[in-house]
């Protein structure tokens, strides 16, 4: 465009300048996809991408992030996230907001029980404390079925463990382990002896 500035003075003296005026046109307004779901428990992965074409800058809460300037960005903290495209002309547009929550992990431990070995048929109680709405317990690794409460009673020897479950869903394992060591009861065996008396005619010889 040319733009011709006309100034006259209060003693009717005018004149004039012209200039020529470039306007340069706005890179299309960027998208972001996620590689997921937007609501994620601490450790997992959630990446943010976009294929806009340009010089881009990804924004948390509307501040730029330091180096993250690639068309993929990890995202480990909750936070409104935006990203920001810059065309040669120094022009820019950003994208709509894309909400991140990322929940955090319960956290707890395995009391240790005042006695480790146990009898065949005799229990002892495994109990587990921390922030979890559930529990579940294993042992030797494998799942117990219906152990999901903070205590459970153990009638067998192994090594045993429990996950704790937010509210959110997120889970991890408590600290700490129990290893039981089992006996089996002896056994006893009653024998019997059988004597028989002399009979008379035996006594009499």
């Amino acid at each position: 465009y040319i733009v011709k500035l006309i100034v006259t003075s209060n003693n009717n003296c005018i004149d004039s300048t012209t200039n020529t005026v470039t306007i340069y046109p706005q890179p299309a307004i960027p998208v972001i996809t996620s590689s997921g779901l937007l609501t994620i428990c601490e450790g997992q992965n959630l990446t943010l991408s976009t294929n806009a074409a340009g010089s881009l800058q990804w924004l948390k809460d509307g501040t730029p992030i330091s180096t993250a300037t690639n068309t993929t960005f990890n995202v480990i903290q909750s936070g409104s996230y935006q990203v920001r495209v810059t065309n040669a002309n120094d022009c820019f547009e950003t994208s709509a907001t894309t909400v991140v929550t990322v929940n955090p992990l319960p956290s707890g431990s395995v009391a240790q029980p005042t006695g480790t070995a146990i009898c065949a048929g005799t229990a002892v109680t495994l109990s587990a404390t921390g922030n979890a709405t559930s529990f579940q317990w294993f042992r030797n690794g494998s799942l117990i079925t219906g152990a999901t409460t903070n205590t459970f009673n153990a009638l067998q020897a192994g090594n045993y463990t429990v996950e704790l479950v937010s509210n959110a869903g997120c889970k991890t394992m408590a600290s700490g382990s129990v290893q039981l060591v089992r006996y089996e009861l002896p056994s006893i065996n009653i024998a019997c002896l059988l004597y028989t008396s002399p009979s008379p005619r035996d006594r009499t010889r």
